[in-house]
């Protein structure tokens, strides 16, 4: 599905941006695998869902700690 979206973007950034969400990690993971990718060769890519990860978190304490206080 998000392929289909990309070849309808055409500005350079906006693809590099849709290049980091959760979702194109997942993928390059899994076609990284399926094409007998090593660890080493999917690290970043588990990098970066990660870091998605501690921001969600980190966002979510936030927003929960201001709730609570109001």
């Amino acid at each position: 599905m998000s392929s289909m979206f990309k070849s309808m973007v055409e500005n350079k950034t906006i693809l590099k941006i849709i290049d980091y969400l959760p979702n194109e990690q997942l993928n390059t993971i899994w076609v990284g695998l399926r094409n007998g990718e090593s660890f080493s060769g999917i690290i970043g890519n588990i990098l970066i869902l990660l870091v998605w990860a501690a921001i969600s978190i980190v966002t979510t304490v936030v927003i929960f700690r201001k709730r609570r206080i109001d």
